[in-house]
Formats: structure tokens, sequence, C-alpha cells
């Protein structure tokens, strides 16, 4: 209903705001009077994704506009600025996501 849709924004919200902190389902859930299982099923039910897909797609969309938007920074600062606290963790997910690694996707903004 639309209650829990949006509780699913604000959840949704919540990850944007937070994308920095490592993913934790129990204190996402406890921030929002929920037990993490409960909150799990509902997040899935109205979003069809699960937090995790959501925060991650989320992270990549910060560091693609770090990436196009600071030459200066290299890409372990982006991939600290977009909640990733291992940088080979974050190319890998980054190419999963883009297709490409960051230093070639930031190549091709520069074109």
């Amino acid at each position: 209903g639309a209650r829990e849709e949006e509780l699913v924004r604000s959840i949704k919200l919540y990850l944007r705001e937070n994308l920095r902190q490592p993913y934790s389902l129990e204190r996402l859930a406890a921030a929002f009077g929920l037990k993490p299982a409960a909150l799990l099923r509902l997040y899935r039910r109205v979003s069809g994704s699960a937090p995790t897909q959501d925060l991650k797609a989320m992270r990549v969309e910060r560091a693609k506009r770090l990436l196009a938007g600071h030459a200066e920074l290299e890409v372990k600062q982006v991939a600290a600025a977009s909640g990733f606290s291992d940088p080979l963790y974050f190319s890998r997910i980054f190419r999963e996501e883009t297709g490409m690694s960051p230093s070639a996707f930031r190549d091709s903004m520069r074109q």
C-alpha cells in the first residue's frame, strides 16, 4: 500500500544519505524500527530489488559523477567517497555495473 511505498522511499533516501557508511541490514532495520527479515521482505516486495543492490547502484552513480567531474581525484579517493573501502572491489563492481573500468570511464568522459 501507500504506507509501504512511502517507507521504502524513506529507506532509499536513508541509503543515499548514508552511502559512505558500511552497509548493515541490522542497522538499517533498526533505524526504521523493523526486524531485518521484515525490512528485506517489504523492500523486495515494493521495489523488486534488495537494499544492497540499490545501494551498489547509488554508489556507482556517485562514483560516475566524481570521475566525470573531478579529474584531480585518484580512483581510490573516488572509491572511498562513494562508500567503497576497497579500491579493487570498487573497480570490479564499477566494471560490472558500467562495462568499463573507472579510469576508462573517466577517459571516455574527456572526449
